[in-house]
């Protein structure tokens, strides 16, 4: 076996260090005090170097990526990032996760070995992240770790989901329920969201109502419920989820408590216009919609309307609003989506008096909110989502 100088040297104080022994053991003059013979110093190489590579003898051969590349920084030594790679074994994935999932983060992204370092081939660096992942994976199966949590109620949005999951139901969790409190701007952390005798309270008054809405009441009373359009949705374009062709408007999603008659008013004003309409100089359409389905529509706006206003003034704004008021409509028990939009116009240029840009008060119409009332003449409850699931029905 060829010797490197490095092993020559360790041959050679291992040979110093016995004979340094074997001569304080005996006498100088003792027949066997002359140094070791040949057999005995070749024994002796095979020490720990010859031990430590039996100890690794059995490594997997992607461990020997870490050796080359890695161990000469990230090591017992230098402790390089803080991690010693020579401390670990292919055994240590569940003790060491974290150093190895930020590995495989550091070798997809090329960040590691550094760019003054010797660079493997882009083949070696995927098989070496995918044994990682494996690895790591394999860890979590046979060894799974999900950590604790402690008891604690739900939060607002999580109840909703959960009703909705359970009933089909869409529910106005915040209207039902108090405003969760936040630990580091997060209202999910369990260690906050404790049930004191007061939440306990109103869930139990939020889960009689839940409960009511789900089964249904055959003779509710009449309520009201007003939706208003969020501030900044355009009502001069067109808006997602209402019929392509409409312009402005405002789509919800509304719970009827049972089949009945119902009565919508439109806010089409806005508050423009002091009490008056604004936005009235061109002819303009507006169509009702329940399930993308036309229940009503009027119009407004053009030459009779302001020659009307010009005339009688407050009266004729009077008859103008009432024509968005009041619109009685027959709607099935459960959930439907009302749309209010208005049709859009060519935007192709007329002869008309140019007008002039800027703000102040609007020039067409839109559709500020929308008021629900009912049932006023509740005739039962067709089958609803919520009592589908409640009598077994639905998948």
């Amino acid at each position: 076996m060829k010797l490197t100088v490095d092993s020559k040297a360790w041959l050679l104080v291992t040979t110093l260090l016995e004979a340094s022994v074997a001569c304080a053991a005996e006498p100088p003059n003792s027949a066997n005090s002359s140094a070791p013979s040949r057999p005995a110093l070749e024994g002796s190489s095979s020490g720990a170097p010859a031990e430590e590579a039996g100890a690794h003898a059995n490594d997997p051969k992607e461990w020997k990526f870490f050796d080359q590349y890695c161990s000469k920084c990230h090591n017992s030594t230098d402790w390089a990032g803080g991690i010693a790679f020579d401390t670990m074994t292919p055994d240590s994935f569940g003790d060491d996760a974290k150093v190895w999932e930020e590995a495989v983060r550091k070798l997809r992204g090329r960040l590691m070995p550094p760019p003054d370092k010797p660079q493997p081939e882009q083949k070696v660096i995927d098989a070496q992240v995918a044994w990682l992942e494996g690895k790591l994976d394999a860890n979590a199966t046979e060894h799974p770790d999900p950590g604790s949590v402690v008891m604690h109620r739900l939060n607002r949005t999580e109840y909703a989901r959960e009703v909705e999951s359970l009933l089909g139901l869409k529910i106005d969790s915040a209207a039902l329920l108090p405003k969760d409190t936040k630990a580091d701007g997060f209202d999910n952390v369990a260690n906050v969201l404790r049930v004191s005798p007061s939440f306990l309270d109103q869930y139990i008054i939020a889960a009689q109502d839940v409960s009511t809405q789900a089964v249904g009441d055959p003779s509710p009373a009449p309520t009201s419920v007003t939706y208003r359009t969020p501030v900044g949705m355009s009502q001069a374009a067109h808006n997602e989820g209402l019929p392509l062709g409409t312009r402005g408007g405002l789509l919800v999603e509304h719970q009827f408590p049972a089949d009945g008659e119902y009565t919508f008013n439109i806010n089409q004003s806005g508050g423009f216009g002091g009490g008056y309409i604004a936005g009235l100089d061109s002819r303009q359409k507006l169509v009702m919609m329940i399930d993308g389905q036309k229940v009503y529509e009027t119009q407004l706006g053009g030459e009779e309307d302001l020659k009307s206003l010009d005339q009688k003034q407050a009266p004729a704004a009077k008859a103008i609003r009432d024509r968005f008021t009041n619109i009685k409509v027959p709607v099935k028990a459960g959930p439907h989506k009302v749309g209010v939009a208005f049709l859009a116009r060519s935007f192709a240029e007329t002869d008309d008096t140019l007008e002039p840009l800027g703000d102040g008060l609007p020039r067409v119409p839109g559709v500020f909110g929308v008021e629900i009332l009912g049932p006023s003449k509740p005739t039962g409850i067709t089958e609803t989502p919520s009592r589908l699931v409640d009598s077994g029905h639905l998948d």
